[in-house]
């Protein structure tokens, strides 16, 4: 019989039954997470983050998804209540040029100026976000953003939009690492309701949030189930 590849010094059949107890706890500590009040934030202190809420991940491209598609309405009401209690909303964009690195990784998408890289009309109609566009999965690096964010000195924020496993999971960890840089406490809040990513290929839309929730909450980021 041929040996079976080995990863991390186990094989496959070792390797799912020591991880199957594991991935149960981590669905039942997820999936018993509650809701957080809108009221527990302070208008003036916070920002509500939408993460590539873009035609090209969520309506039409290479990128898009139904499974963005499906968060799309409630995230443009969770925008709209934002907006009517005075908390300040963003958007972070794709917007790449025709060369972009990235599409060595993905395909390409959301091309600066284009129709995809527009935020989708169900949010653009119920809020005036600040659009602040990116070019990586990063938005913590783009120079506006961090402008934007000691301009305003906010220390609370909701982070929703997609992927879950990527822009948002990289957005939230390195905004809790960004403020303790600088000594500062901040409250980053992410909510299952309001975050997707997408199945293709080997690519289990269930299996990488999982993982990448359960990563942001080792790192001080609030997963709750929603906010109401």
């Amino acid at each position: 019989m041929k040996n079976s590849k080995k990863f991390m010094g186990l094989d496959k059949n070792a390797f799912l039954k020591k991880t199957k107890p594991f991935l149960s706890d981590v669905f039942e500590e997820l999936a018993s997470k509650e809701c957080a009040e809108l009221s527990s934030f302070e208008s003036g202190k916070t920002a509500l983050l939408i993460v590539d809420m873009v035609n090209g991940f969520v309506k039409d491209g290479a990128l898009a998804s139904g499974n963005t598609l499906a968060i799309n309405e409630p995230v443009a009401e969770l925008a709209k209540k934002c907006t009517d209690v005075g908390i300040a909303v963003c958007a972070l964009c794709d917007a790449h040029a025709e060369d972009s690195p990235e599409f060595d990784s993905y395909p390409p998408h959301c091309l600066a100026g284009s129709v995809e890289s527009d935020i989708t009309d169900e949010i653009k109609a119920v809020c005036d976000a600040v659009r602040i566009d990116k070019g990586s999965v990063n938005g913590i690096l783009e120079k506006e953003f961090t402008d934007w964010l000691e301009k305003n000195e906010f220390d609370s924020f909701i982070v929703v939009g997609d992927c879950t496993d990527l822009c948002v999971l990289q957005l939230s960890n390195s905004l809790k690492a960004w403020f303790n840089t600088k000594n500062k406490k901040c409250r980053v809040v992410v909510p299952v309701s309001l975050v997707s990513t997408y199945d293709l290929g080997s690519h289990n839309a269930e299996l990488t949030s999982l993982m990448a929730l359960y990563n942001m909450s080792l790192n001080g980021v609030e997963v709750c189930s929603e906010i109401k």
